[in-house]
């Protein structure tokens, strides 16, 4: 028929399905196979001679040919068939290419979105920074170790876990001693551990049998890279349905090592088998060993050994060969590939589309919407390209995050803002990663957000002008300026602290603006999330952190003053939230209190006439029926007889205050904490100042006893709420961190999966046990967070379907 001769078919049809990216072992295997020699309609010698000379199976040396040794030639062929078929019209797989614009970005945010990791995939291995080698050693255990072997062995030992038996037991001399019971089953763990060790797959194993550090961060690369290109094609075939990228399959480098790796047979006998093979390699020359690599000779041999095995199994198939479809399931040693020169341009595009992605933190992506009930949040971002400084009174969930991006993506689009500085609690910190990767345009921004970063790292990004926004919390970056002032200035921390504490307004700013020009830190725009952690009043002396944010706020020309809050206690906080927003206008509290602190009708419509022009507020009612109820509650005998001795002690010391002595036990009972560390010879004093405060220090002891003492009847009420919900994901607030951590105790002992979360835990942390309770991907590693008020504000704890308050503030 249609070709001269049988080489011109074998050449038309390898080049046929190397364009549409078939593999070369599965092109090459369908050649090779009796089935196929048969279709092929000549004699089977005739047949593989002239597979033979398209496609030659030895190397001069009458060695097998690896398998992927034919790579080049396929795409010779595919070139040369894709030409003679269709012209220009189309381009073979490893050819093919796409057009560099908005739709291809978004194509490719996606795709990192769901494997973040991606970046670090695209770069050679000598230019990935220690952060990236981590991400891919992380990402390798989570979706390659974790599915290789051992997950038996794991079984067993966790059950043998949970079985331990009391380590110590009392012998017939009264004296304790390990108990026979607790050495058995330790001896029994050692084992099953040792099972486990020698059944699993970490990665000094997958090091030693890929041969290097380097050789197993490449494979990992190549699988990365797989997950990322699929993707990209899916999404950028969803944009684009009339120019579709191909996906074609290809080895990873490594493979046959990587094989080894992955299979759990092969990898208990791999370190042996890699001994012998060692010493069955090695040259002697007068006894000793002769120079050159033996790691090159191993692989030389598995090379060439696999080359024979997969020509033999070709050679001898009798597999009926149905039409191939390209982008079927993978082998364990396959990636997907949409060419090289597409690739080479995906690579190109990540230093601007990757630049906001960090490892090990995906993102789940949606289309953001500022229409129907969420328009406040464009009116909100209208006002603030109108007003400049605005207060934003967003109840929870109504966006105000969004408004921030959006306000700084709308006022730098018009040339208005160039940088601006996000300062927002340590628990949401890395929480804002995520949405400015939801919301603002792909590629476009380059945000400063590292939780736990140094101050170093910290102040080198507020000068950075690369950066056009820097997310820092608010409490390291009062620190970071009062740093800096006090290395300016020539004075302690301590010292500048005070100094700014007596100084107004006014003179605070220029400290600020002073600072900021010494350094070359200069931002357009302050936006302050939970800005009631800043609130001021009369009859309170400022915060050195709300003097020092308001300082530098009021030297940027556009403000935002975020909260959903705005005031709690007096007019005097809305005078506060005002003179944020316009010194100059509501600066004076004395006059702004005579105008609008009475109680009285018409102050009050002033009053709101005022803030109206200065502010926007809003909630968005959940989409959910709340039940709000209070659970009763009684005390139990235990916290009955604790009270009792709470209001002897209490009564002990204000009789000794009263005849002007002083009751150092009496003290000690009711605040024991305040005695840990103190000296023996400054309890008396301490103790006088305990009685002074008495009625404080016996509300707190009550209080203990009440939220946090053992036998405590409601954690009991928490234990059977958590219990009635059968497994549903809640949350738990409680003021107290020994309360948090007894509530954390008795859940876990009934079984829940608790994470707890607390001012103690650093911001990196924090964003951690968020992740566990909500991850953005993924299944969750908790169902029950228990909280201290640092989750109370702007956390996302959506994923909870119910909400206990163990105790409420007092104010």
């Amino acid at each position: 028929g249609k070709y001269d001769t049988t080489q011109d078919a074998i050449r038309a049809y390898i080049g046929g399905r190397a364009a549409d990216g078939d593999p070369v072992s599965d092109i090459l295997s369908d050649l090779m196979s009796h089935d196929f020699s048969q279709k092929a309609g000549s004699s089977a010698n005739e047949y593989h001679s002239a597979l033979e000379e398209v496609v030659p199976l030895r190397g001069k040396d009458g060695e097998m040919r690896p398998v992927e040794s034919h790579s080049e030639l396929f795409g010779v062929l595919a070139d040369q068939f894709v030409g003679a078929k269709y012209g220009g019209d189309r381009a073979p797989l490893h050819s093919q290419s796409f057009h560099l614009d908005q739709k291809s970005v978004d194509a490719l945010h996606r795709s990192l979105a769901a494997t973040p990791e991606g970046v670090a995939a695209f770069k050679p291995v000598g230019e990935l920074s220690p952060q990236e080698r981590g991400g891919l050693r992380k990402w390798f255990s989570a979706n390659i170790a974790s599915g290789s072997g051992g997950g038996d062995e794991a079984a067993a030992l966790s059950a043998h876990d949970g079985q331990e038996p009391e380590k110590l037991s009392e012998d017939l001399f009264g004296e304790e001693s390990v108990s026979p019971e607790w050495k058995e089953w330790s001896q029994k763990r050692g084992e099953l551990r040792s099972a486990h060790d020698a059944a699993s797959l970490n990665w000094g194993k997958y090091v030693d049998t890929m041969g290097s550090p380097e050789s197993a961060i490449s494979s990992v690369q190549d699988l990365v890279r797989s997950r990322v290109l699929h993707d990209f094609s899916q999404q950028h075939n969803r944009l684009n349905p009339d120019s579709p990228i191909k996906l074609g399959r290809v080895v990873i480098r490594g493979n046959l090592n990587h094989l080894d790796a992955v299979n759990p047979e092969a990898r208990l006998n791999r370190q042996q088998e890699r001994k012998q093979m060692v010493d069955s390699l090695r040259e002697r020359i007068d006894g000793k060993y002769s120079s050159g690599s033996v790691k090159d000779k191993i692989e030389g041999f598995q090379q060439s050994k696999s080359a024979f095995e997969q020509s033999q199994m070709g050679l001898f198939s009798s597999e009926v060969i149905d039409d191939p479809k390209p982008g079927s399931d993978l082998s364990a040693d396959e990636r997907y590939t949409i060419g090289h020169a597409a690739e080479q341009k995906v690579a190109g595009m990540m230093s601007v589309v990757g630049q906001n992605f960090k490892p090990g933190e995906p993102t789940k992506l949606w289309s953001a919407s500022m229409s129907g009930k969420y328009a406040p949040q464009q009116r909100a971002i209208k006002m603030l390209d109108a007003n400049k400084r605005i207060a934003l009174g967003y109840g929870a969930g109504s966006g105000k995050t969004a408004v921030y991006l959006g306000g700084f993506s709308h006022l730098h689009e018009q040339g208005k803002v160039k940088r601006a500085l996000m300062l927002v609690p340590s628990a949401v910190q890395s929480q804002f990663s995520g949405e400015a990767l939801r919301y603002l345009e792909p590629g476009k921004y380059n945000l400063h957000i590292q939780p736990g970063a140094s101050q170093k790292d910290r102040i080198a990004a507020y000068k950075n002008p690369d950066h056009h926004v820097a997310v820092m919390t608010h409490e390291a970056f009062r620190g970071d300026m009062i740093h800096l002032g006090a290395k300016h200035a020539g004075i302690s921390e301590k010292e500048m602290v005070q100094k700014i504490g007596g100084l107004d307004a006014g003179a605070r700013k220029a400290w600020a603006n002073g600072v900021m020009d010494k350094e070359g830190i200069n931002f357009d725009a302050t936006f302050v999330d939970e800005a009631h952690q800043l609130l001021n009043r009369q009859g309170k002396e400022n915060s050195g952190r709300a003097n020092v944010i308001d300082a530098v706020s009021d030297n940027t020309p556009y403000y935002v003053y975020g909260t959903g809050d705005p005031a709690k206690n007096d007019a005097s906080e809305i005078q506060d939230v005002l003179a944020k927003i316009d010194r100059g206008r509501y600066g004076d509290r004395d006059a702004f209190m005579r105008a609008y602190g009475q109680d009285t009708v018409s102050s009050k419509a002033a009053l709101k006439r005022e803030l109206a022009r200065n502010g926007i507020t809003n909630t968005i009612a959940p989409d959910v029926k709340a039940d709000y109820r209070n659970e009763p509650v009684f005390l139990s005998d235990h916290q009955n007889s604790e009270i009792e001795k709470v209001n002897w002690h209490y009564s002990r010391g204000k009789m000794a205050r009263l005849k002007g002595e002083v009751d150092v036990e009496a003290a000690r009972s009711l605040s024991p904490s305040s005695f840990e560390g103190v000296d023996q010879k400054d309890h008396e004093e301490l103790a006088r100042r305990i009685q002074n405060a008495a009625g404080v220090v016996h509300n707190s002891a009550v209080s203990r006893v009440i939220h946090s003492s053992d036998h405590n009847a409601k954690i009991n009420k928490i234990s059977s709420l958590a219990s009635g919900h059968n497994g549903k994901p809640g949350v738990v607030f409680a003021r107290n961190r020994d309360a948090v951590e007894k509530i954390r105790k008795r859940l876990e002992s009934e079984g829940h999966r608790v994470v707890t979360l607390t001012g103690s835990d650093s911001a990196k942390d924090k964003d951690k046990k968020r992740l566990m309770f909500q991850p953005e991907s993924g299944e969750p590693l908790a169902d029950i967070m228990v909280s201290s008020d640092a989750g109370a504000v702007g956390l996302n704890m959506q994923r909870g379907s119910w909400v206990v308050h163990h105790d409420i503030p007092a104010t």
